[in-house]
């Protein structure tokens, strides 16, 4: 239930790994692609389980959920997949490490591994974010810097420093960046009752 919200990522990524943002050569580097897509899928399927166990409280609380908010409802109707659900948000953890340190280049594992860190922390202890009035910005952080600049370092070409970003990338990611505060703010006005009842803050 957890894969239709996967999409925004990878379309992300691939808007990211493009050369037209990356000013690259005119085809993609296609291992790189889809290494770097699996790291992605992986990463957020982490997020998604994770949030669905930590979020439980609150998404049992939830007056009046939807298809994007108040969670997938799965735990809610059907408690005894409470520890199935962790397990595969640290299967899907590991997953996504495993491809990170699979990739060529330092730099580029290392970005990887920041944003899996990073994504980990939105729901899950110790940091939640999103139970601490900081999903937005983690929101941001993780899917339009750190996985821009992952997607940008797998194809640019000769990429070794930040500093090369060209300045498309820059204005892309920052137009992105504040929609999806926007995005992210809005769902989460949605599921401010569930989360004051469930002890979180929105």
């Amino acid at each position: 239930s957890r894969l239709r919200l996967c999409c925004f990522s990878a379309m992300t990524f691939a808007l990211f790994s493009s050369p037209a943002v990356t000013g690259g050569g005119p085809r993609l580097a296609s291992w790189a692609f889809l290494q770097g897509q699996g790291v992605v899928l992986f990463a957020q399927l982490m997020v998604h389980y994770g949030g669905e166990y930590y979020d439980l409280a609150a998404d049992r609380a939830h007056p009046a959920p939807s298809a994007y908010t108040g969670g997938s409802r799965v735990l809610v109707q059907q408690p005894e997949l409470v520890p199935i659900c962790l397990e595969m948000a640290g299967a899907a953890a590991a997953a996504s490490v495993g491809l990170a340190l699979a990739l060529s280049g330092d730099l580029q594992q290392t970005v990887a591994l920041m944003m899996i860190l990073a994504a980990s922390q939105y729901s899950c202890p110790p940091l939640s974010w999103n139970h601490n009035g900081l999903g937005e910005a983690g929101a941001v952080l993780i899917q339009n810097v750190l996985l821009p600049l992952f997607a940008y370092s797998l194809q640019a070409e000769g990429f070794q420093d930040v500093r090369q970003v060209s300045h498309r990338a820059l204005e892309l990611g920052m137009l992105l960046a504040v929609l999806k505060f926007a995005l992210f703010l809005a769902l989460n006005l949605a599921d401010v009752e569930g989360d004051r009842l469930g002890g979180e803050t929105t």
